[in-house]
């Protein structure tokens, strides 16, 4: 199986979570005007959720790639992929950050 047919396999897994991210996506754009500011966080919430789902996908082929191009050993791929999922996840923390922030941004202070 090549790169981009890995790649691909990827991104077509995770079909179903690109939809629902998409649909988020034009949902904050419908309700800019009525809430501008929780449709910001969400906004940018779900369009780093996108990103990093590409990237993820990207970096599925990633070991392949660098064995082949590079000849590295095992254990630098190993290294390189887990730096890279560190990132990935502090990313998809601060995703979830701008959703929370998305969600919560609107509610009325109380006394």
């Amino acid at each position: 199986m090549g790169n981009g047919m890995i790649v691909f396999t990827d991104l077509a897994v995770k079909l179903p979570q690109l939809i629902v991210l998409l649909v988020g996506l034009v949902i904050a754009l419908a309700t800019w005007k009525r809430n501008p500011r929780p449709s910001l966080w969400a906004l940018i919430g779900f369009s780093l959720f996108i990103i990093l789902m590409i990237a993820s996908s990207l970096t599925s082929a990633l070991p392949l790639t660098l064995h082949q191009r590079n000849n590295l050993s095992v254990q630098n791929i190993g290294l390189i992929v887990a730096v890279i999922n560190i990132v990935i996840s502090l990313l998809h923390a601060l995703g979830w950050g701008f959703i929370i922030a998305a969600v919560f941004s609107s509610r009325n202070k109380t006394a």
